[in-house]
């Protein structure tokens, strides 16, 4: 299986929009208040693509996959010395894509993307429930940096 990574353009929309309804239903497993409604979906998809590159993951014609990312300055104790971040917002690959390397691959490009622009950390947030994905970002040389704390004062 060939897969190329590269730019989103605007006629891959709607595939990202169906990808970010995938990648909503999954977290929503983690978060039961997560909205997974097509007002959530549209909304999400405008905010990442109005702060930075979407980076897709292509089979053939088929877009199986995307990364979005953002550069900022606001990333927790580094902004004390205002050090720019490549913030890795979303990341999501379809289901018959999952295991195959697809987001190590993504992950490796926005590396790339990052060092070409003389940036040097990659930041990520992932749910603690999806050992999965923390896992491949362990394996790609992520480092656990800070741990958010959530009390549902309902339960």
């Amino acid at each position: 299986m060939e897969i190329i990574i590269s730019e989103a353009i605007n006629t891959d929309s709607e595939a990202i929009l169906s990808l970010i309804r995938c990648l909503k239903n999954f977290e929503s497993e983690f978060d039961s208040d997560y909205k997974t409604n097509e007002e959530s979906v549209i909304q999400l998809y405008e905010n990442i693509k109005s702060h930075g590159p979407i980076f897709i993951a292509k089979n053939k014609d088929k877009l199986v996959g995307f990364v979005a990312v953002e550069i900022t300055n606001k990333n927790d104790e580094l902004i004390v010395n205002n050090i720019p971040v490549v913030y890795i917002s979303d990341i999501v690959v379809l289901p018959e894509f999952r295991n195959k390397g697809i987001g190590k691959q993504m992950l490796q490009s926005v590396e790339l993307w990052a060092k070409n622009k003389g940036l040097n950390y990659l930041k990520l947030d992932v749910f603690s429930k999806n050992i999965k994905a923390k896992n491949i970002y362990l394996d790609s040389g992520f480092e656990e940096y800070v741990t958010t704390m959530l009390k549902d004062l309902n339960k």
